[in-house]
């Protein structure tokens, strides 16, 4: 049997889900970059849900710290509640959770976004 960390309950592996992660927090990053270019500082601001699943398209309504506490670490992922049950939570916030990668996942998370 397949080591949860190599292999994911759905199937997809743990190299796979870091790089769709990995993917949406970069498009997320752009978002934030473009939301300081406007000077919306105090605002919400929504970004994409970073969990696994390539297909998601949910949002999620973000605060500036919010933001960057989930940013403090490259482990972390913002995502709607329950799309990441395998990892662990952070913090909850209002209609998302910050999670954090652990075991081999965060290892694949942190070498392919160095």
């Amino acid at each position: 049997m397949a080591d949860a960390a190599e292999e994911r309950g759905n199937g997809r592996s743990a190299e796979r889900a870091a790089r769709n992660e990995v993917t949406f927090r970069r498009a997320n990053e752009e978002l934030d970059a473009r939301r300081r270019e406007l000077d919306v500082e105090g605002e919400r601001f929504p970004l994409l849900c970073e969990c696994e699943e390539e297909g998601c398209t949910e949002l999620i309504l973000v605060g500036p710290a919010e933001y960057r506490e989930a940013r403090s670490s490259r482990r972390q992922f913002l995502v709607v509640d329950g799309h990441d049950p395998a990892s662990r939570v952070v913090r909850r916030h209002d209609g998302f959770v910050i999670v954090e990668k652990e075991g081999r996942e965060a290892e694949i998370v942190e070498e392919m976004d160095s």
